[in-house]
């Protein structure tokens, strides 16, 4: 039922009247039936309440078509929607939610799409799963020569020769092949993915074989969108293996449902086949309040500020605060992306009680948005509102990152500045060890400004990991000379600290033939031991174009320009 609902809701364009469905989960002739409850609250909305939606009616629930699913087969409270709130309750009165009636009625005349594709499918992703798998999933359409076919209908009645032996593996028409065989070679070819990933949208970083598949597929023209096995939440590309599915063009399937997001292909494939960036740019937009809107896709209103402001100030006004209620959030976001300070600053204002540390419709807070898109002067102001009231400072959003986290992200320098002279700390939200691991990660790509952007956080450059490695075990190990050249200039590095092999930096450096990390380490005993014994190349210059004497007299180690002098004028 959840897939009709979603599929009737896209179906249905510019919908003005309800249509509600519903049904029972004992038959409704059976003593016990929930279904005669059902029935009569399904009668009740659709001929009493303008919810202009395809809805679906179950114990004593409405919810949006496109948001519900089935959880439960055998329980009554068979259905749920897990990321959005429900339409209406039936208690003791009906309450409906009129905020949330998504109404498109307006926009045109009311039309019945019925050209849906059927040529999508679902993927999820398990662990183990091989790139055989994936490949074979995600195969190219199948081309039918229909001008070969050896067509003898005309020549007599028809028959059906049972005789043959359909043990057969080479896909070749021929005279007097089965009508099973051929519907089974011409099965529609995929042209839609549903692609189950992991969390918010990620799928295994090591497993490169699979991105090549679906990258494959995508250049194919098949449209994946990418949804979460989870129940609840939402797919958004904040980490690394999440970005490389947008990289190869995976659309982005926020919080909606499967039912909803599999039934959305089919109706965009149906409609808009003949241009990808159409397709794309649909199943990414919210046709019939299937997913949740992203703060980042706002524009400002085109009507007057003041009016809107001045109609959500009336507080003895019910409707004026439902009004103010579902406007202002939104209107904050957008002032926090854009860094629009003079619409933020004429809110607080105008508004009376308003308060600036709620969440909005994105799931972040306003300091958060602020945090993701660089907007210092809104920053500000919300952080002189935020702790006259109370501190926002460190206050996670509902994924539990900082803003702090966030500015860090986007190694923005003058952002963490602001948040950290207001008290911002990295451990309010990240464990010790949390923090090594951000840290590791960076040096081991040799990502210098993200280090500086810890750093300036207040991280401790000398953190371990879960595993006990601190970040210039792992900047060693990857030669990431310049996250090296960080560590020793700004930390308070142990350079003893071993791994799990009892292996310091300048044991690791030495093994592996780093002699340029060597001279940083000021390690006399292993530049001796490179120089005795070893073909060594002494103008050879890091990625700073520095020799090893430049690096050696830069930072002072006298000694060791004594030793390489010694030896270049003894070449």
């Amino acid at each position: 039922m959840s897939y009709t609902a979603a599929a009737l809701s896209f179906m249905f364009e510019n919908l003005s009247k309800p249509i509600v469905l519903t049904g029972s989960q004992i038959p409704i002739f059976e003593t016990r039936s929930d279904g005669r409850d059902n029935l009569i609250g399904s009668l009740l909305i659709a001929g009493q309440y303008h919810i202009p939606e395809v809805t679906l009616y179950f114990r004593n629930r409405l919810y949006r078509g496109n948001r519900v699913t089935k959880i439960d087969c055998e329980g009554l409270n068979a259905f749920d929607s897990h990321n959005f709130p429900t339409l209406a309750e039936f208690r003791t009165k009906i309450q409906v939610k009129w905020d949330l009636i998504f109404d498109r009625s307006s926009e045109g005349p009311f039309n019945v799409h019925t050209n849906l594709n059927r040529n999508v499918s679902l993927l999820r992703l398990f662990p183990g799963i091989t790139y055989l798998t994936v490949r074979q999933f995600l195969e190219p359409p199948i081309q039918v020569k229909w001008d070969l076919i050896f067509d003898r209908s005309s020549e007599g009645p028809f028959n059906v020769h049972t005789n043959l032996n359909r043990n057969v593996s080479l896909l070749r028409l021929f005279p007097g092949i089965t009508y099973l065989t051929v519907r089974q070679f011409l099965e529609p070819p995929i042209q839609g993915v549903v692609l189950q990933t992991y969390g918010a949208g990620n799928l295994p970083t090591n497993r490169p074989d699979l991105i090549e598949e679906l990258r494959k597929a995508a250049e194919r023209g098949v449209l994946i969108v990418n949804c979460t096995q989870c129940a609840k939440g939402n797919v958004c590309y904040a980490y690394e293996s999440a970005t490389s599915l947008q990289k190869i063009g995976v659309c982005v399937g926020s919080d909606m449902t499967i039912e909803a997001a599999l039934m959305k292909l089919s109706y965009v494939l149906g409609k808009y086949s003949s241009d990808m960036k159409v397709m794309k740019m649909k199943m990414a937009e919210n046709l019939r309040g299937e997913m949740s809107t992203d703060s980042s896709k706002l524009k400002c209103p085109t009507i007057s500020l003041d009016w809107i402001l001045n109609a959500t100030n009336d507080e003895s006004n019910k409707e004026s605060a439902q009004f103010r209620q579902s406007l202002l959030p939104w209107l904050i976001a957008t002032c926090a992306q854009t860094d629009d300070i003079t619409t933020l600053n004429h809110i607080q204002k105008t508004q009376t009680g308003i308060k600036f540390n709620i969440v909005l419709p994105c799931g972040s807070m306003p300091l958060h948005v602020c945090a993701k898109y660089g907007a210092i002067k809104c920053a500000d102001l919300l952080l002189r509102i935020g702790n006259n009231e109370n501190p926002i400072v460190n206050e996670p959003d509902q994924v539990g990152f900082t803003a702090l986290f966030y500015a860090i992200l986007q190694k923005n320098e003058a952002m963490i500045e602001l948040l950290v002279r207001n008290g911002a700390k990295l451990t309010a939200t990240l464990k010790p060890s949390e923090i090594g691991m951000y840290l590791c990660n960076c040096v081991k790509h040799n990502e210098v400004d993200r280090l500086i952007a810890w750093h300036k956080a207040g991280a401790n450059l000398d953190q371990t990991d879960y595993d006990g490695r601190t970040p210039l075990l792992l900047a060693v190990n990857y030669n990431s000379i310049d996250c090296v050249h960080y560590l020793l200039d700004n930390g308070n590095i142990d350079i003893s600290w071993c791994d799990n092999r009892s292996m310091t930096p300048i044991q690791i450096a030495k093994q592996r033939g780093f002699d340029s990390i060597a001279v940083n380490y000021n390690s006399i005993d292993c530049v001796h031991y490179l120089l005795d014994n070893g073909n060594i190349d002494i103008s050879w210059c890091d990625n700073r174009s520095m020799t090893p004497i430049q690096i050696a007299k830069q930072r002072g180690f006298d000694s060791i320009v004594q030793l390489l002098s010694s030896y270049a004028k003894s070449q």
